[in-house]
């Protein structure tokens, strides 16, 4: 698709999008092609993604939504053979390379301490070096599935994303029911044989008193 849009040289592609195959196929697009890449949740208000957009000034806006474009006042182009939209942004990458002279691999946007948003870069190197170490850590392996739990604009998409695909082995996407409804969620699980779940600890708990109230067990293709 970088190509189609003739999109040269370092910058940043900002993405607003649900989590899908498509979102996977641009984070590695991006740290395939040199790219920075802003990722951010579609639930967030759009005052929020508006700052956001102005204080990283990205090139690139992908969306997975037409009303995003029409909302924040921008062009939209759908390039043949690809569901994204895309936008060009008029102004120039607002982000300063890393110490090593190569462009972040992304930046997460976080309130900090000071409720305002606050870009953070991560690093190329920093990025393999988790990725490495994640993926020695869970002993992941090419038959793993491991569940894409986590909304895009969150970098623990990177850890659920990155170390699966370098080491061969699978990601399951999470449906929006699956949160809603705690008994759906292990039925996906045992459906999609998930052997590996990175989810958050709020959820976890919960997902503990569930299991523990209507005497339910992990489904068994769960190893980690």
């Amino acid at each position: 698709t970088f190509r189609k849009l003739r999109f040269q040289g370092k910058g940043s592609v900002a993405l607003l999008a649900e989590r899908s195959v498509h979102t996977v196929a641009v984070q590695l697009a991006c740290l395939h092609s040199g790219f920075t890449l802003l990722p951010m949740d579609p639930a967030w208000p759009l005052g929020l993604v508006r700052e956001i957009l102005r204080s990283a000034r990205p090139g690139l806006l992908l969306a997975d939504q037409q009303a995003v474009f029409d909302e924040l006042g921008l062009q939209a182009q759908r390039p043949s053979r690809h569901q994204l939209l895309c936008a060009e942004h008029p102004d120039p990458l607002g982000i300063s390379p890393c110490a090593s002279g190569e462009p972040p691999a992304y930046v997460i946007y976080t309130s900090g301490s000071t409720g305002e948003p606050k870009g953070v870069a991560v690093s190329r190197r920093a990025l393999l070096a988790h990725a490495l170490g994640a993926a020695a850590a869970y002993e992941l392996r090419d038959e793993d599935r491991v569940l894409q739990f986590t909304a895009p604009g969150f970098d623990v998409a990177f850890e659920e994303c990155i170390p699966t695909l370098a080491s061969g082995g699978s990601l399951v996407e999470r449906t929006g029911q699956m949160v809603e409804d705690l008994r759906e969620f292990l039925r996906h699980v045992d459906r999609q044989a998930v052997t590996v779940l990175n989810i958050p600890s709020a959820f976890f708990h919960l997902l503990m008193e569930h299991m523990k109230e209507g005497a339910e067990s992990m489904p068994r293709s769960v190893r980690l």
